[in-house]
């Protein structure tokens, strides 16, 4: 069944409007919460306290973590439906295809961050890290595109300097992961966004 214009835009524009929301949930917390060096996944602990999740060893507590979860879940399926919507505009060889599954895997992994972090750590981790394949996979379809070729390989070009940045903290204490995953994020769906006006 192909996806109409408007659910594939609505697809990408939803995501984008967590970003709107969430300052809210992050002046509710009852403890400090700094976006840059936090992860979004801080905003959906349940619990309040110290050592709530594997590495969190600081105070975290967050009123709006039930709404910060259905928020999660909410993105991931309509990052589903927008995955697939600029997918079906596009004709694609086998290796586009496949770029374009590790997308859908993506979205679906993302879903599994609505399990909050203090209730199974493994479920709302492990499945996010499909994201390292996007950026590999936005190259590939951008290689395969002429509409939107520039704008994905500048978009995919961006992602991967982020994931670079976000490996780099491994080795160096710089804490500014929150601010890389929230740029990643935002970075993605403003591709998927653009892609879909452009192939209107």
């Amino acid at each position: 069944m192909r996806i109409s214009f408007r659910v594939g835009l609505l697809g990408w524009i939803v995501p984008l409007l967590y970003f709107f929301y969430e300052p809210f949930a992050i002046q509710a917390s009852r403890v400090p919460y700094s976006y840059i060096a936090q992860p979004m996944s801080d905003l959906g602990v349940t619990v309040c306290g110290i050592g709530t999740y594997p590495w969190a060893d600081y105070a975290i507590c967050s009123p709006h973590s039930s709404l910060v979860n259905v928020l999660f879940f909410v993105t991931a399926v309509c990052l589903l439906i927008g995955i697939i919507s600029v997918y079906q505009r596009l004709s694609l060889a086998s290796i586009g295809k496949f770029s374009f599954l590790l997308l859908v895997l993506f979205a679906i992994g993302n879903g599994f961050s609505a399990i909050p972090a203090n209730i199974s750590f493994s479920w709302h981790t492990y499945p996010v890290m499909f994201m390292i394949f996007v950026a590999p996979a936005l190259f590939v379809i951008a290689s395969q595109i002429k509409q939107g070729k520039v704008f994905t390989y500048s978009m995919a070009t961006s992602l991967l300097f982020i994931k670079l940045g976000i490996i780099v903290m491994v080795f160096f204490p710089v804490e500014i992961g929150g601010l890389l995953q929230r740029a990643f994020y935002f970075v993605f769906y403003c591709w998927g966004l653009g892609m879909m006006i452009k192939l209107k």
